[in-house]
């Protein structure tokens, strides 16, 4: 809100990433003060701080692209719905499924492989990957898209893969993972209709 002050741009495209980023900016506070991410409690060195500092800022140069005029300023209808649309599933696979291992963790340590994690090991990721798609969508740039793959890789590609190890020194883990994939959602047992599925969907 104070660069669209600064830039003097209340434009639909400003306020459009404005309630897309303001949301999930108020619900990820929200979340981190009822069930937070002990991930996210530990204290960084300076290398790993200014690598954070380097992600956080990367992806909200989509937020100053379009405040200062460069990023779509009149976006059509169907991005509008299009964005709420992917903007509200992601974050409700990232928050339920967060709150999910929170509270199945507090009171029973060891593999989650029901509910909102049964047929994906990282649900929570792909809801954040959908949340972020929504800004690069609104934003309308390629500089977005390509920043954001590569923090999908780079970031949440070296998360998932750690996460994968420890999990395989669970009980159960190759059972479990036959039933799902590594970030989509595994609908049916055959990888040909999933993969046609997807397609679709695409």
């Amino acid at each position: 809100s104070l660069l669209m002050y600064y830039y003097q741009n209340y434009s639909k495209g400003a306020w459009l990433y404005l309630s897309l980023h303001g949301t999930y900016g108020l619900l990820w506070f929200l979340k981190d003060m009822v069930f937070p991410d002990k991930s996210f409690q530990q204290k960084l060195t300076i290398f790993p701080s200014i690598l954070v500092t380097l992600f956080l800022l990367s992806y909200w140069l989509m937020g100053f692209e379009v405040m200062c005029g460069l990023g779509d300023q009149s976006p059509s209808g169907k991005k509008i719905f299009g964005c709420f649309f992917i903007f509200s599933i992601g974050n409700i696979l990232m928050i339920c499924s967060d709150l999910q291992k929170f509270i199945q963790l507090k009171y029973k340590k060891g593999l989650i492989d029901d509910l909102f994690l049964k047929n994906n090991r990282n649900t929570n990721y792909f809801g954040e990957i959908l949340v972020y798609l929504t800004f690069a969508i609104a934003c309308g740039r390629k500089e977005g898209y390509i920043m954001l793959i590569m923090e999908w890789i780079i970031f949440f590609g070296s998360r998932i893969y750690l996460k994968d190890l420890r999990l395989a020194r669970k009980h159960g883990f190759e059972k479990y993972k036959q039933n799902c994939y590594f970030i989509l959602f595994k609908f049916f047992d055959s990888h040909f209709l999933n993969f046609v599925l997807f397609l679709l969907i695409i």
